[in-house]
């Protein structure tokens, strides 16, 4: 632009020893498909699930062939399995926590999720007495939730109290490392391949952290026993 305008232009000396990559790759871009810079972990694992015809990536309005976990948890709301403590009890039931003529979204929505973690080798598992997804052995927390509003209470009664207003919130993980997806302009339905790629890219996060820190124990350990080593030598002196 300076040059456009006849205004002067300082010339940039660069270092004559480049080291890096000599050659730029350039990506085609399928007709039809718009350009899109967003390169995210998240966006790449998302697209590579996406990929896969046979993947269960639709939730229905209605259940077909539905998971043993579906299935348990119907039972558990007829009355049909009892236990008196969920946290004791081995069988797995879905954490969902909605107004009862919303448990049929709810199911068709966790049953979508589990058939998609199981197309990816994965499953649903239980750890003190948590609900998680299992992926390459890291347990992930899981819930499913309907939001809630505070409104005053109808006479004769006064203060307040909680009124469930239809939108599901579903989160995975806990504390520092949560993420939550809620219907919006979008239902959380549509959300259900990047759910699973970020539940991935948590486990394998999790799985390099637990690596490292096997790894630096280890090295601890044998600067341990190399500092024992030489007192017990020097006390044999």
């Amino acid at each position: 632009m300076k040059l456009k305008f006849n205004k002067k232009v300082k010339k940039e000396k660069f270092n004559p020893i480049f080291g890096g990559v000599d050659k730029i790759i350039f990506q085609i871009r399928e007709e039809g498909n718009p350009i899109n810079f967003d390169q995210t972990p998240l966006t790449i694992r998302t697209k590579e699930i996406e990929k896969y015809a046979k993947a269960p990536l639709l939730v229905p309005d209605k259940i077909t062939k539905p998971d043993i976990l579906t299935i348990q948890t119907k039972d558990y709301w007829k009355g049909k399995i009892k236990f008196s403590s969920y946290r004791e009890n081995n069988i797995i039931l879905y954490p969902i926590r909605v107004e009862k003529n919303n448990r049929d979204r709810a199911l068709c929505f966790m049953d979508s999720l589990t058939k998609l973690l199981r197309f990816r080798g994965h499953t649903i598992s239980k750890q003190y007495g948590d609900t998680c997804a299992l992926i390459d052995g890291i347990f992930i927390e899981m819930d499913l939730r309907e939001a809630s509003k505070r409104v005053p209470r109808k006479p004769p009664y006064s203060g307040t109290e909680l009124e469930y207003i239809g939108e599901f919130i579903f989160k995975i993980g806990k504390y520092s490392g949560e993420r939550e997806w809620r219907d919006g302009k979008t239902k959380i339905e549509s959300n259900l391949a990047k759910i699973v790629a970020k539940l991935e890219l948590i486990a394998q996060s999790e799985k390099e952290w637990k690596e490292r820190s096997r790894i630096a124990t280890l090295k601890r350990e044998e600067e341990e026993l190399r500092i024992a080593n030489i007192k017990k030598k020097k006390t044999k002196k």
